[in-house]
């Protein structure tokens, strides 16, 4: 005969040994789940640097197509105003 204990016993241990399957399985999900988010967190940052440093390099190229336009304007402020005193004289 089988005693109750035993039963008992039985199915706390499978019970137990359920909870174990799942806790395992919920403490590899937040693992991967952490990992996830640090990987995350480190792409946002080497994105951000990237742009910056895009940005950063372009900053020289627009400087001197400010100086260049800037340039041919005061060329051409200079060629009215010669052109004007002709004019006038």
């Amino acid at each position: 005969m089988v005693n109750v204990n035993h039963v008992k016993l039985f199915i706390l241990f499978r019970r137990i040994q359920g909870l174990m399957v799942k806790g395992s399985i919920l403490t590899v999900a937040s693992c991967i789940t952490w990992a996830f988010c640090i990987l995350g967190g480190v792409l946002v940052i080497i994105g951000l640097y990237v742009l910056l440093r895009g940005k950063d390099r372009d900053q020289p190229y627009i400087k001197t197509k400010e100086h260049s336009s800037n340039a041919e304007t005061n060329a051409a402020d200079k060629e009215e105003a010669a052109s004007a005193e002709k004019e006038e004289a």
